[in-house]
């Protein structure tokens, strides 16, 4: 799965809500690899796997065993991204 895919599908995911994705590669002196993929929605945790599929598939898990997590959440800034008053 390539970052644009797995951003598509994050987006999707996120339906609207603060979401965000990650990727990290390490090459270590003796040439090995590692990457580390990420990806995040607002009033979630983080999800880092070696693949993007992994990721997802880690979130969408999260998101079918807490279903509130994704439930509405009030807006606390105008249109203007400005605090609304208490």
């Amino acid at each position: 799965m390539t970052f644009k895919n797995a951003y598509k599908e994050l987006k999707k995911l996120a339906n609207g809500r603060y979401h965000c994705i990650d990727f990290e590669l390490t090459t270590y002196s003796n040439g090995d690899r590692e990457t580390r993929c990420g990806v995040y929605i607002d009033q979630t945790e983080w999800f880092f796997r070696t693949t993007w599929k992994d990721a997802l598939e880690a979130l969408r898990a999260h998101l079918a065993y807490n279903p509130k997590a994704m439930e509405e959440i009030p807006d606390v800034c105008d249109k203007e991204g400005r605090m609304k008053p208490c």
